[in-house]
């Protein structure tokens, strides 16, 4: 690894270490569960938009007033609704790009899903919530959902008065794992279409520049990616097995892969990599025939 590279790298670990002491300790096991799946930067931006996203409850919603950071429990974030995203969502716009706002969101989205796959959560409301387009048309979107809030929170602290409102605890609001799993789907088609496509790249991708055979990639589980060091490693017969380096584009692009996948529910072949994503055999470990068609079409798609 480039000495410039590991610097940079070492920065972003010691900056979310910094933050990880002001959060409260769900986000050190996440934060300890992923370390080897995503790079610094992205743990960063992880704990980056926890924190601005804790630091919004305290100073915008009653419940959250008297709440230290430190002391936020999984069973506070059980009181959110797809509102209260919404709301967040809508605050974030003032001060910040489309593509910043979607950064974050993806990022806290990612946290809540990760807790509600092992049942600690009972969902994740951004799951629902109205995302930010690029067209500059985003308030219109949620206005019927939502109302704008005008106010001016930062991290710094600074004080506010808030128009003080009820936690909804509508039944309508709350959202479970098992609606989760049921509207994934329709609810985020355009991203799926998009995780998808990233998929088949990466695999192709994958064939092209490491020449593993294609066997041995239907068998890759999560666990063996090691992004960070921009490997991955295959099992291979006769004590053959070995680390397979990465190119930083390759990294780049399973990271985003990653991220994408963590936002849906798999009930079968859950450590697999990579997944049939349709059909009846949805959730299940993408074959090595399948992966031959898609290494096809995407080479009829190059000529």
């Amino acid at each position: 690894m480039p000495k410039y590279k590991e610097e940079q790298e070492s920065r972003y670990t010691a900056r979310t270490v910094a933050i990880l002491a002001e959060l409260p300790e769900f986000c050190t096991v996440f934060y300890d569960k992923n370390q080897t799946t995503f790079l610094p930067k992205t743990q960063y931006d992880y704990m980056r938009a926890m924190r601005t996203f804790l630091t919004y409850l305290q100073q915008s919603q009653p419940y959250f007033y008297n709440h230290e950071l430190a002391n936020y429990t999984l069973d506070d974030l059980n009181h959110l609704t797809v509102k209260d995203a919404n709301e967040f969502i809508v605050w974030l716009q003032q001060t910040m790009s489309v593509s910043s706002v979607k950064t974050r969101i993806s990022c806290i989205s990612s946290i809540f899903t990760f807790f509600a796959k092992s049942g600690q959560l009972m969902g994740n409301p951004f799951l629902f919530a109205n995302r930010p387009v690029k067209d500059g048309n985003a308030h219109n979107e949620i206005k019927n959902t939502t109302k704008e809030h005008s106010v001016n929170i930062t991290e710094k602290g600074e004080k506010h008065n808030f128009t003080k409102k009820n936690v909804d605890t509508d039944i309508n609001t709350n959202i479970n794992v098992n609606t989760n799993r049921n509207q994934t789907l329709s609810a985020k088609k355009k991203q799926f279409d998009d995780q998808y496509g990233l998929r088949d790249e990466i695999i192709f991708q994958i064939l092209k520049e490491t020449e593993i055979r294609i066997s041995e990639l239907a068998e890759l589980n999560i666990q063996d990616f090691d992004l960070r060091n921009q490997r991955f490693y295959v099992y291979r017969t006769k004590q053959r097995s070995t680390w397979i380096t990465m190119s930083e584009t390759l990294t780049d692009l399973i990271e985003r892969y990653l991220e994408e996948r963590s936002a849906y529910s798999f009930e079968k072949d859950t450590e697999a990599m990579f997944l049939v994503t349709i059909g009846s055999y949805r959730g299940s470990r993408l074959g090595i025939r399948s992966i031959e068609r898609i290494v096809s079409t995407i080479r009829k798609r190059q000529l």
